[in-house]
């Protein structure tokens, strides 16, 4: 876990949760967008019926979690949809840096973003999918490009003069 930044270890090899600052979190979204925007070029190219169906049935389980206001959920099914397409794009290597730079987004949220109504990203998932169900691509890489904007602004929202909250704190609840 440390060599992909979500923990950092000490010099008595002891272990705490990374805690990534605003410079950090600029640097991981600039690379989560070229990657993403990839990911959906690339599951375009096969995308069908079966993998809207079953990205379908992913939003909606957001959706309900959305509806119940479950965000730990939310949190986890948003991040699990990015890794889906990055495992639909048909490769390995594509998957495995999206879903290490999925998961440091998580961690840069969880420190630095705020709570929020899912029920925008679920609508925006669902226009990725109409998009990609009609073979508009480059229509479904600009939307895909706005949504992670979206999603970093959430991240970066706070000014600097306000500390991030105590991560082991917020973890505790889990």
């Amino acid at each position: 876990m440390g060599g992909v930044g979500r923990v950092e270890s000490g010099k008595t090899k002891s272990a705490t949760v990374a805690t990534p600052g605003a410079d950090d979190a600029k640097a991981v979204f600039e690379v989560r967008r070229c990657l993403e925007r990839e990911t959906v070029h690339l599951a375009a190219a096969t995308w069908d019926r079966s993998a809207s169906a079953a990205f379908t049935r992913h939003v909606g389980a957001e959706r309900d979690a959305t509806d119940q206001q479950n965000h730990r959920l939310c949190g986890r099914l948003a991040a699990e949809f990015h890794i889906k397409l990055g495992e639909h794009c048909g490769n390995p290597l594509m998957e495995r840096y999206l879903s290490e730079v999925v998961w440091r987004c998580a961690l840069i949220l969880v420190v630095h973003g705020h709570p929020h109504d899912q029920s925008e990203s679920v609508a925006e998932y669902q226009e990725l999918i109409a998009l990609l169900d009609a073979g508009e691509a480059d229509a479904a890489e600009q939307l895909v490009l706005r949504h992670i904007g979206a999603v970093e602004s959430r991240a970066l929202a706070r000014t600097p003069e306000v500390a991030p909250p105590d991560l082991a704190a917020i973890l505790s609840r889990y």
